[in-house]
């Protein structure tokens, strides 16, 4: 759903005539949590049991990566997912000192006992813990060279060998919600992420050697894989870019400079609903589309999708078609959002 959220967005691109803002949008989550969770803990269960402690040392070393990188990488992934629910205006979240042992890979361990839940929720405060119950890494690196023009010492157009390396990251973390006043493991998702980390040379040598080294390459990604998952289970703001027309006639101009440099979007639209009634239908549309973005950006997304339409209607407009699906799909999205936003304690 995100993904297409960001195609219909980035789909609604003029060429001229227009003027841009952007606006904060506060997204649901991907899943809806129990309205009662107000805080979780957070906890770091991917060190390896002792049986397994032997193999992370060996893989460590066999990788390049160095002993102990996903625990490092594990650790980041903590962080980057504390950073972003931090950031949402519905939960709070702490971590907890203690740890649990786990598999070390990125295979889950047995569930955690209830009776281990209930005691950190209790000492923490909490109604829910978030475990990172698996960790693991993998890399690959390719090569490549290319032609490319330069000057020589005396100035004159000369052609030599660019060498490019590319370090494809992948983290695969696994994490388990556990509610324990029902006794259920709410959110149980496992996934992988990515991160390609470019550089080059006048050699393939040089360009590998000018790359980070893979322990970074796995704290980076890992720190961007908990951000994922704060995104999976928390409403977040995000930041959207609109656009508006900005001429037409005297008025379209005078209201855009309006909303545009100074910010009064109420005189704009004073402008606009009058304008919308033009008897020009090319100046009729974009001023039914702008007083749509006008709504909006109030946060009036009903009377936004009715002058939509209407801009649509007369105007038969790929961009005024592409406006009505953003708003239907915002408002679709916004009763999601009213469901997680709610609190019940």
């Amino acid at each position: 759903m995100k993904q297409l959220f960001i195609l219909l967005v980035t789909a609604l691109t003029f060429t001229s005539c227009t003027s841009s803002i952007n606006l904060a949008v506060l997204q649901p989550a991907d899943v809806t949590l129990p309205g009662e969770i107000q805080k979780f803990t957070l906890v770091n269960r991917t060190k390896p049991a002792k049986k397994n402690q032997g193999w992370n040392i060996v893989e460590g070393i066999l990788t390049g990566e160095g002993v102990f990188a996903d625990r490092e990488g594990a650790d980041n992934c903590l962080s980057g997912l504390m950073g972003i629910m931090q950031e949402t205006p519905r939960y709070t979240i702490n971590q907890a000192s203690i740890e649990f042992k786990g598999t070390g890979t990125e295979e889950f361990a047995t569930p955690l006992s209830w009776a281990d839940v209930e005691n950190l929720c209790t000492k923490n405060n909490s109604e829910a813990l978030i475990v990172l119950e698996s960790f693991d890494s993998d890399s690959r690196l390719t090569n490549d060279s290319k032609q490319v023009q330069i000057k020589d010492k005396e100035g004159l157009p000369a052609s030599v060998t660019e060498f490019y390396s590319h370090a494809r990251m992948e983290v695969k973390s696994g994490w388990r919600i556990y509610y324990p006043k029902e006794k259920k493991i709410i959110d149980q998702y496992r996934f992988s992420d990515f991160l390609t980390f470019d550089a080059k040379g006048t050699t393939a040598q040089n360009a590998t050697a000018a790359l980070p080294n893979k322990r970074e390459c796995v704290t980076r990604t890992g720190y961007q894989a908990g951000t994922t998952y704060g995104y999976r289970i928390s409403p977040q703001w995000i930041t959207v870019s609109r656009y508006f027309y900005t001429r037409g006639n005297n008025n379209m101009k005078f209201s855009g400079k309006k909303a545009r440099q100074i910010g009064d979007w109420k005189g704009a639209m004073e402008l606009w609903k009058k304008e919308a009634l033009n008897s020009n239908t090319k100046i009729a549309w974009k001023a039914n589309y702008n007083m749509a973005l006008g709504c909006e950006q109030e946060g009036n997304l009903p009377v936004a999708l009715e002058w939509a339409k209407k801009a649509y209607n007369i105007g038969h407009k790929s961009a005024a078609a592409q406006y009505v699906n953003i708003i239907q799909y915002r408002i679709e999205e916004k009763q999601r959002l009213d469901e997680q936003m709610k609190s019940q304690k």
